[in-house]
């Protein structure tokens, strides 16, 4: 497969970050950014797991004093980034919003105590098929694989798995739509407000005033008006999330890709709100929508068949040439690496490239796009490969000293192998990655390749450091994730795990080669 020049994505950003117009486009000195203080308006958690034992606990705070907060809540399953949940939920000034991500009979879905307005209403569930005796207030909703199989008139089947067991892993993502001012004298908006706001009602226990009215503004016909009174989003929430395994008594927290001045709002009535069933919004909505490609060496624009190439926003700032961490796999350490690519969806599922709404900013309809080169063909699409995206990954890798993996020992090592697979070269697949070292296996995840599984012994150490990146040299692709390492010493109450964000080496935006 060609590889295009080495191009960057250095002008554009500046003209962003200084003001001046892209693709007639105006922006200004707040385009999307990664939030360097934790607060922001998108939270983008790299990995969820119900497999293993493993729930995925997160919460969400408003740390607004002044305004309520409106925002998405959408999981994604890891194979190929179709949602399997989403729905809205209200935030009052100072409110936190909990949930957990737990396994249920048939496949995943979330379960929360919390009182705080969702919409729709979230039912009142069991624990997995029992009446829930610990809490009778507990709510939630189990997830669907509508997006990824066929239903209605639309064949909506990537040839990935169909059934529900595929939604126990993936990430997910909380996109703040709007807000509003607690002391609004708009009718809908300070409804909203009002009865969002959380009053006593017993020793250490609230409740939102009345939820059935803050739905009720969101309903149609009222949402009509309502749209028009919310506010423009702000850099307020915090999120984090912890993968707990009970069992094992092991447990192990991580904060999300957190990003700031993602929608640039003009007062009221410019907001990102949708209805609950919207795939909108979403990653492709970060302001400013595009980044032209420029090429290092003439500064002039990247084109690819006559088409000048652009890269979306978020996937410009996530974008990396090496992704670097540790690794342990002494008598009781596992590590796993979770590497996601958060946008990879919009440039080759050609179930939402070949249709206006998902359309990647600046695609002709049609997938894969820059950087990738390879699409996932879903059943009303011709073509006979799988259905899903691999692209070539390298791996170095170095214990403690300083010795390293000889490379051709290192090429090929990836178990299982893709079916498709005719290099020895190493491949990833999928949306949510999981990279285990020697035999470990923490999620059992569908996921995951291992890395010297048949014989840990050629890592160079027990315990060391690994460098990976994309294709060939100075090949790039927009990713996040982190290392999970547990220490099983036979006794739940001894035992721990962490987590840690990858370092990266920063890329310029361009593909990996098959």
């Amino acid at each position: 497969m060609k590889l295009f020049k080495k191009s960057t994505l250095g002008l554009a950003l500046t003209a962003a970050l200084t003001g001046g117009t892209m693709m007639g486009i105006s922006t200004t000195a707040q385009a999307v950014n990664v939030a360097a203080d934790g607060l922001g308006q998108v939270m983008v958690f790299p990995y969820y797991s119900t497999r293993n034992g493993w729930a995925t606990y997160f919460n969400v705070t408003n740390t607004s004093e002044t305004h309520t907060i409106l925002a998405k809540v959408r999981w994604r399953e890891g194979y190929n980034s179709r949602d399997v949940r989403d729905f809205n939920i209200v935030l009052s000034p100072n409110d936190v919003w909990t949930a957990a991500t737990v396994n249920r009979a048939d496949g995943a879905g979330m379960v929360t105590t919390d009182q705080s307005c969702t919409f729709p209403e979230l039912p009142i569930i069991d624990d997995n098929g029992t009446p829930n005796v610990l809490h009778d207030d507990l709510t939630g909703i189990d997830f669907t694989n509508l997006a990824y199989t066929q239903f209605g008139s639309a064949d909506n089947r990537d040839k990935g798995p169909e059934g529900l067991d595929r939604t126990r892993e993936g990430y997910f993502e909380i996109i703040e739509m709007g807000s509003i001012t607690q002391t609004t004298a708009l009718t809908n908006a300070r409804s909203i407000a009002v009865n969002a706001k959380h009053a006593k009602v017993g020793n250490n226990t609230a409740m939102p005033n009345n939820c059935d009215v803050v739905r009720n503004m969101l309903r149609s016909p009222a949402v009509e008006t309502t749209v028009l009174q919310i506010e423009p989003p702000l850099n307020v929430l915090k999120g984090r999330s912890v993968l707990i395994n009970g069992s094992e008594g092991i447990a192990a927290g991580y904060d999300p890709l957190t990003l700031a001045n993602f929608f640039q709002g003009t007062g009221v009535g410019s907001n990102l709100y949708r209805d609950p069933d919207d795939a909108r919004p979403s990653l492709i909505d970060a302001f400013p929508p595009t980044a032209q490609i420029i090429d290092d060496e003439t500064a002039s624009y990247v084109t690819y068949n006559g088409t000048p190439l652009t890269a979306d926003a978020v996937s410009a700032l996530i974008t990396r040439s090496a992704v670097i961490n540790d690794y342990n796999i002494r008598t009781d350490s596992q590590t796993d690496w979770v590497l996601t690519f958060p946008t990879k969806n919009f440039y080759v599922d050609k179930a939402f490239s070949s249709t206006a709404t998902f359309a990647a900013i600046g695609s002709s309809g049609t997938a894969p796009l820059y950087p990738f080169d390879s699409s996932v063909n879903g059943e009303r699409f011709s073509g006979t490969q799988v259905g899903k995206s691999c692209f070539d990954v390298n791996i170095g890798i170095w214990d403690r000293e300083e010795f390293d993996a000889p490379p051709e020992q290192v090429d090929d090592s990836f178990s299982p192998r893709e079916p498709d697979q005719v290099s020895a070269q190493n491949r990833m697949c999928y949306e949510a990655n999981i990279l285990s070292f020697g035999q470990s296996d923490l999620f059992g995840s569908n996921l995951r390749k291992s890395l010297f599984e048949s014989d840990p012994s050629q890592l160079p150490g027990e315990n060391g450091w690994a460098k990976l990146t994309f294709g060939t040299a100075g090949a790039s692709l927009p990713v996040i994730g982190m290392r999970v390492e547990t220490r099983n010493r036979g006794d739940a109450t001894v035992n721990y795990g962490f987590a840690n964000d990858h370092a990266y080496k920063g890329g310029t935006f361009s593909p990996a080669s098959e």
